[in-house]
């Protein structure tokens, strides 16, 4: 994958300017890897921002 369009995916939507996102697009139409990743790094994105509760503690500490 080229390395302007892994940029491209890290960033949030919304990010990139019209003409960055219709270059994007057609990366995306033209590998449906890049289109998954893609999906999946907006998705994890979202899971961070609207995570909710309390914050979870123990975790990959021994015992």
């Amino acid at each position: 994958m080229h390395a302007i369009a892994t940029t491209w995916i890290m960033l949030p939507r919304g990010a990139l300017k019209p003409r960055k996102e219709e270059q994007l697009l057609k990366v995306r139409l033209a590998c449906p890897d890049t289109t998954r990743a893609c999906d999946l790094t907006h998705a994890f994105h979202d899971l961070l921002q609207q995570r909710r509760g309390p914050p979870v503690t123990g975790v990959g500490t021994p015992g």
